[in-house]
């Protein structure tokens, strides 16, 4: 019914661009993707320069999943509309649903700076991780942290990056401040315990690993990390108690089994 009302608006209003903006979606709710598709082409014969009917008919080829085409149309619309950040967003998500992390990256970064939003510059260092450019990563995270230093989520971006880079130095730095700033955030801890262990650091991992029990009483990796780091700092006897929960946790922790048996042994 819907589709006849507009059709007969059309006839009585044919230079309106909304009848056939309105004909389109009224056609894609009943998923007549072709029928709107040519709707909002005729539209654009009629107003080459309205960006909604190019987006409209994006739309379309996105519902019947030709990204390729999809992106042709906005591509277009961002033409008319050069300032328009949604626009630019959207024709990277579509980059990416078609596997192309560079041209996903690529759009994004054309976008004027003055456009460029917090939310821009970590959807860049995502999409620069994903093509293992660490360095440039960090960079975007870092833009976005910048421009809003309550938003901890660039730092793990950030640390994460120096990780994979291993600069294991600079990634417990902003991993730890992530930390000092967020909730706590389980993930980011586990990782930091590792670290602390490669690096030797067993305070912080003491602390670490108890923050993280306090939590998950449970946690067998964590809970045997805790004993190592009791008994790489002497602490026989409580590293073995460590041990022993461990072990009891998960009978088969033979890592947590293989120090409880050094410790008795040592003790003597």
């Amino acid at each position: 019914e819907a589709i006849e009302y507009y059709k007969m608006a059309k006839v009585l209003d044919p230079n309106s661009p909304e009848i056939y903006l309105s004909l389109a979606n009224a056609s894609y709710r009943i998923r007549k993707l072709d029928d709107g598709i040519n709707f909002a082409s005729e539209g654009v014969s009629i107003f080459p320069n309205n960006s909604q009917l190019y987006l409209i008919i994006g739309t379309g080829y996105i519902g019947k999943g030709n990204l390729k085409q999809a992106i042709r149309f906005y591509e277009k619309a961002l033409a008319i509309e050069p300032k328009d950040t949604e626009i630019y967003a959207s024709i990277s998500i579509l980059y990416e649903g078609m596997g192309d992390i560079k041209n996903a990256m690529v759009i994004l970064d054309s976008m004027p700076e003055d456009l460029k939003t917090r939310e821009m510059y970590q959807r860049l260092g995502s999409l620069a991780g994903k093509l293992n450019n660490h360095k440039n990563a960090i960079e975007y995270y870092q833009k976005s942290y910048a421009m809003d230093t309550t938003n901890t989520t660039p730092l793990i971006g950030i640390g994460a990056g120096f990780d994979v880079m291993g600069v294991r130095d600079s990634a417990i730095y902003y991993y730890e401040k992530m930390l000092s700033k967020d909730t706590f955030n389980l993930n980011v801890a586990r990782r930091l315990v590792e670290l602390y262990s490669e690096n030797d650091q067993y305070e912080k991992m003491m602390t670490m690993t108890r923050k993280i029990l306090n939590i998950d009483y449970y946690d067998g990796y964590i809970r045997r990390s805790l004993g190592f780091a009791l008994y790489k700092s002497g602490t026989l006897q409580d590293a073995l108690n460590e041990f022993l929960i461990a072990s009891s946790i998960d009978p088969r922790d033979t890592y947590s089994k293989f120090y409880a048996g050094r410790i008795f042994l040592e003790q003597g």
